[in-house]
């Protein structure tokens, strides 16, 4: 999948360009020393997107804005890696911080896979199969899918 047009020039107005590609060796040593295993898919999206704060049109008040940061160092301290294990149990796949979203109301995690989900407390919301269809369903405000908690935990 492509980036929409509104994502596009959110990210744009981020900072972010087609050939970005940053350093991330200080993320990666921030994840392995909170006990995080570093997916090579995320380290691509951290490398091309890592450091940007995105602003977009805010999903439910279209006339006021929210944040994506996907800065990993900051979204670790908000979350305990032991509620991340919790998350991986619902989600099926081992999961790594990448950010945060909603104004840093919600952490992003993505699976070995390259799945994206925003998290807090009780609440699991899937956003795509990549940091592309991430990216669209929170710049453009589509609205993510809800995961099942309990269904899994009773497993």
């Amino acid at each position: 999948m492509e980036f929409t047009e509104i994502t596009k020039e959110c990210l744009t107005k981020s900072g972010w360009y087609e050939a970005r590609k940053i350093d991330i060796s200080e993320y990666e040593k921030v994840l392995a020393n909170g006990g995080y295993s570093i997916f090579d898919c995320a380290k691509k999206f951290l490398e091309q997107f890592g450091g940007l704060i995105i602003t977009h049109p805010h999903r439910k008040v279209p006339e006021k804005t929210s944040d994506i940061n996907i800065n990993p160092r900051q979204a670790v301290e908000g979350i305990y890696i032991e509620k991340v294990k919790d998350y991986e149990k619902i989600i099926g796949s081992p999961l790594v911080v990448v950010g945060e979203a909603h104004n840093r109301h919600m952490v992003l995690l993505m699976s070995s896979k390259g799945a994206i989900y925003e998290v807090f407390d009780d609440i699991v919301l899937f956003l795509g199969e990549s940091g592309t269809d991430a990216l669209n369903c929170l710049c453009n405000g589509f609205e993510p899918s809800p995961v099942n908690t309990q269904a899994r935990r009773a497993e």
